[in-house]
This record gives C-alpha cells, structure tokens and sequence, in this order.
C-alpha cells in the first residue's frame, strides 16, 4: 500500500484531466458536506431519538428501552430502522455526542451514496467525464442536498439503493465463483430492508426483480443472493413474531385503505396516488410542501437531471435494452408504489428512490453527450445547456434555502434549547410527564450534548407530582398536572415551576 500512492500520485501529476477530474469531484463532495449553520435550525425530536439512542448505545449497549443492541427503536410510537444509529453509536464512542456531529455523519452517508453513484456511471460507461458530472449532478440535487442537513434513520436509503446495484452490476458481469457474487448481493438486499421503514418494501421488491437475469449462466449467482437475502430476513422474522404489529404501525397509520373499500377503488386510488408522486413537474418546480427535508417553493430536482434521465432512456433503446437496463427501469417504475399505498402525497422521504433512478438513467444521457462532444458543436451546446440550466436552478434554491421559512424553525423544535438552558438543567433536576415522550427525548438529548448526567432528567410516575418544592417542569404534550406556574415557553414546548401539592 506504501509503495502504491506515491505511483498513484505521480500518475495523476502527470495526468492533467485526471488531477481536473479529483479537483471537482473534490470540490463538490466540499460544497455538498459543508455544514449550513441554522439551517434546518434546532435539531427535530425524531433526529433527537436517533442520536441519543445511539448515544446510549455507545456508552451502554442498549436502548433507551433497555433492549440489548437493538434491532428497530420504539420512536414516538414508531418503530425506527437501526443502521443509522449505529453508525453514529461508533463515532460518539469516540467523539462527543453533538448537533452538528449528527448532521455531519447524516451528510457524509448521502455523499456516500452520490460517490457510489459516479463509481457505477464509471462501470457502466469507463469514461471519467460521465463520472465526475454525474457526481456534480447529484450533488447539486436539493433533494439530495437537504437530505444530507438532517441525522434521519432515512439518510441510509440512498447509499444502500446505490450499494445494491453496485453489488448486481457487479454480479451480472464478474468471474469471481457464483456463491461469492450471490452473497455479496443478498448482504446488499437485506442492509437495504433494514435501511428505512420504506426499506421494507423496496428490499424484497429488488430481490425479486432479480429474476430479470435468470438464464442459464447467471440463474446460480441470482439463487444465492435469494438464499443469502432470506436467511439476512431471519432476524425481521424474529423481531415482528416477538412485536406483533410494530413493523406495520406506522404503515396502518398513514395508509389510505379504509375498511369496506373494493378493490376496484383500492386500486383506482393507488394509481391516482402514484401518478401524483412521480409527477416530475411537481418536483422539478416546487417539491414537497411539508418541511421534512426541503424548503418549499423551489425546486427539489434539477430540470437538468430529469432531462437527462429521460435522453438516457432513449439512448437506452436506441442501444437496445439489456438485462441490466430493464432491471433499473423496471425498479424505478415500482419504487414508488409503497408510498402511493399511504394518504402523503409528494412525501419527499418516502420517495427517495426517485432522485437516485433518475440520477442512474442519466448515466446512459450524460454518455450520448460527451461522446459526440468531439464530432460536432450540437452535442457541446447540449451540454453547455445542461451546465448553465444546472447553475441557474442552484442559484434559485439557494436564495430559497437561505430564506429560513418559520415553518421549519417550528418543526425543528428549535426554540428548545433555549428553554432548557433557562431551567439550568446543568444544577437542576427536570421532571417530565411519564406520557410526554417528546420532551423526554429532547430533555435527555440536550443533557447528552451538554455533558450533564442522565438523573437529571426525570420521568414522573402517573398522576405523581414532583417530589420537592420548587421543582422544575418541562412538557410538550401533557399540561402541568399539578399546581405550577409557567416560566418559559417555546410553540408547544414548556417550562414551569411545579409545587408538590395536586390541586
């Protein structure tokens, strides 16, 4: 390995368009990960849940609910995937739990996911050009952007999407002895179901599509990663028989079926539903209104990246269409449906498959270009436009991203802290409400980041007052149970001065 980088380097010191090439590959994994102070502002409960689970995890290996390395975490009566949290429980054993440590880790997963996005373009096409402008592409995707501003258990769907097709196009084409390529695959299939509560569907729906290259010299690597994907399902099995309706609560809360509907108007409104979800236009002009992960107003696709998906597909049939390329187009016309089975239209989370798909079927677009870049000037202004259109829609979201709406302030709970700060959390103990969960997560959270220990937030037993006078009280759902006077408020959040005595 020592030997290696300094020929590596003096490779590329004598390759000008390679050293072009790291610069801007460089130069847009900075942009992409370069925090954005205040902006989402505060830090949401459920980012809260997630890192102070993993918080706990580092410190004691288990969760907040005492189970031992924790398969999902009960999460404000959800049931969150665990890949994420584990990620950040190995680097807050290391490093202080914070913040923007959280976010940072979240940012690094998704540009994880667009690096592994260039590293398939240059498989598929071995032309660093298609590359290094696919990387810009993506990073340059609000969508993907403003995933990568948030800790969400979601930011681990994009890179294991991109890790499962890394894994076929792998597959499909390597030498290596067909047990290894099927249980590189199923690894890939089953880190994909446990990703994100949506994982759940998409994993078994990649497997199964996997039957695209069964023939006869393939059929034996595809069997394996069957095998190796269903024995990877073993532990979902375990903890659904042992939770009975955990892994479908939040599915049967925000479903659209209602009890006596026919399946004639089942599937009419599911087609309507998703019809509405891959409206590009939608995406391309405004994107998702609730304020998830996108402030809304601008767009949260590039009209650039949809253009070139949609050149990538005619490419696609004008090179006659393989197994591969029915795979990927096949699955990014299904992707969509879990989310068209819930009452949320145009839920950016949910639909993440859609910036990743199109960002792939642009690989086959970005191909055309740079290919006929050298035979005529059509191709260059094709591209030039594709630059300048690209530019001119990240101005456009930028000034919208910097407009801080109030609608995010609020959903990012960011008044909080500020309201601990004054009950002196650091001297005092704070009570909470046994049935308040949210200001239990936040409370525990902001005494993790600040370095208190964890007895100073304490949870009341039902109907109990606080057990000494003057007590101090925080709460978000419930209101004060007993006789207190209220200090200090933030939206629905507040702190109060309690007394022992019920009235």
């Amino acid at each position: 390995m020592q030997r290696r980088l300094p020929t590596l380097l003096r490779r590329l010191r004598g390759d000008r368009a390679a050293l072009g090439a790291l610069a801007i590959l460089i130069a847009a994994s900075a942009f992409f990960v370069f925090p954005s102070p205040g902006n989402p502002p505060g830090f949401h409960h459920d980012e809260a849940s997630i890192a102070e689970n993993a918080y706990l995890v580092s410190r004691t290996l288990h969760g907040e609910r005492h189970d031992f390395l924790p398969l999902y975490i009960q999460s404000f009566n959800d049931y969150k995937s665990t890949e994420f949290m584990y990620l950040l429980a190995a680097v807050f054993r290391i490093v202080p739990p914070s913040n923007a440590l959280a976010r940072g880790i979240g940012s690094l997963v998704v540009l994880a996911a667009i690096l592994g996005l260039g590293w398939l373009a240059w498989r598929l096409t071995r032309s660093r050009a298609v590359a290094v402008s696919l990387v810009v592409i993506a990073a340059l995707t609000p969508w993907l952007y403003e995933l990568a501003r948030v800790a969400f258990d979601t930011n681990m769907e994009p890179v294991m999407i991109v890790a499962v097709l890394l894994a076929v196009e792998w597959a499909r084409r390597a030498e290596r002895a067909p047990v290894l390529r099927g249980v590189v695959t199923g690894v890939a299939l089953s880190a994909l179901t446990y990703s994100y509560a949506g994982g759940r569907s998409l994993g078994p729906l990649f497997a199964a599509l996997l039957v695209v290259f069964l023939t006869r010299d393939q059929w034996r690597w595809v069997v394996a990663a069957w095998v190796t994907f269903l024995v990877g399902l073993i532990p979902l099995g375990i903890y659904a028989h042992r939770h009975p309706g955990a892994l479908t609560a939040r599915y049967n809360e925000t479903k659209f079926s209602t009890p006596g509907m026919s399946r004639v108007d089942f599937v009419h409104e599911a087609a309507t539903n998703y019809l509405h979800d891959v409206n590009l236009w939608r995406w391309v002009t405004s994107g998702d209104q609730k304020p998830y992960i996108h402030t809304w107003g601008a767009p949260q696709l590039g009209f650039a990246l949809a253009g070139l998906a949609a050149l990538g597909i005619v490419a696609i049939v004008r090179s006659g269409i393989t197994r591969w390329w029915v795979y990927v187009v096949v699955l990014a016309l299904l992707s969509p449906i879990p989310a068209a089975l819930t009452n949320d239209r145009h839920h950016a989370l949910r639909l993440l498959p859609i910036p990743i798909f199109l960002c792939v079927l642009a690989i086959p677009g970005l191909a055309f270009l740079w290919e006929g870049v050298r035979r005529g000037w059509v191709h260059r202004v094709a591209l030039g436009l594709v630059a300048v259109v690209v530019v001119a829609q990240l101005v456009q979201f930028e000034v919208n991203f910097q407009g801080k709406p109030r609608s995010r302030w609020v959903f990012f709970d960011a008044d909080v802290p500020a309201i601990l700060g004054a009950a002196h959390i650091d001297q005092n103990v704070l009570y909470i409400d046994h049935d308040d969960i949210y200001a239990q997560t936040d409370a525990r959270w902001y005494a993790a980041t600040h370095g208190f220990p964890r007895s100073h937030v304490s949870v009341l037993a039902e109907a109990a007052p606080p057990p000494t006078r003057d007590a101090w009280v925080f709460g978000r759902l419930q209101p004060c149970r007993f006789t207190c006077k209220i200090l200090y408020r933030a939206e629905d959040y507040w702190v109060a001065l309690g007394l022992p005595t019920n009235p």
